[in-house]
C-alpha cells in the first residue's frame, strides 16, 4: 500500500488515473503510472486506487500467491 504526499487530486483526475498522457507535472509525459499498471497486470496482480474526501490518493497493489 502506497500513500501520496503530493497534492490532492480531484475527482476528474482520480478518474482517468493510469491513462497514458495525464500527468500533474508541467513537463510530464504522463507514463508512469500507466507503466506501472502494466507490469502490475502482467505479472497476474492487482491494483486498486483509492481517494480520501480531502483527495489523497492510496494505491493497493496485491500479487496473487
Amino acid at each position: 500500500e502506497f500513500l501520496s504526499n503530493g497534492p490532492p487530486i480531484d475527482a476528474d483526475t482520480f478518474s482517468q488515473l493510469g491513462r497514458p498522457t495525464l500527468s500533474a507535472k508541467s513537463d510530464g509525459l504522463g507514463l508512469g503510472l500507466s507503466i506501472v499498471m502494466a507490469i502490475v497486470e502482467r505479472h497476474a496482480a492487482q491494483i486498486d486506487f483509492d481517494r480520501s474526501d480531502s483527495g489523497s490518493l492510496c494505491v493497493r497493489i496485491g500479487f496473487p500467491h
